[in-house]
């Protein structure tokens, strides 16, 4: 949590430590690197900036990242996911988490910049 002055941060015990501001990989501008809240189709998704702002981070989500198939939540770019077949061979992706992944017949996969980049066997999720 920012506590108002440009590169210090509360820490969990309640005192200010200093934050290495960090150039943004996309736009160059300086933030500090952290926890976030990222605003993604109406839904509030924690995430950790690590190389870009969170205004960069925003718009990368929402033109490489995907829908889950069943929770509807956002799945980032360079994660792996569950590859499931839908109705008329479509393929699905959704979390590969315990919570979004039926127990088998699903594949397991990576969804790179925007598109499924690859699937593997099938593999029980039990």
């Amino acid at each position: 949590m920012h506590n108002g002055h440009p590169g210090n941060r509360e820490n969990d015990e309640g005192t200010t430590e200093e934050v290495t501001r960090r150039k943004c990989a996309d736009c160059a501008k300086a933030f500090g690197p952290g926890e976030a809240q990222i605003l993604w189709r109406g839904r509030s998704v924690k995430t950790e900036l690590a190389i870009r702002c969170l205004p960069c981070e925003e718009a990368r989500l929402e033109k490489l990242g995907a829908a889950c198939a069943n929770c509807g939540g956002p799945i980032f770019p360079h994660t792996q996911v569950s590859v499931m077949v839908g109705l008329g061979g479509a393929r699905q992706v959704a979390h590969s988490t315990f919570e979004c992944s039926p127990a088998g017949g699903a594949f397991y996969g990576y969804w790179g910049e925007g598109k499924l980049e690859s699937s593997y066997e099938r593999i029980e999720q039990c």
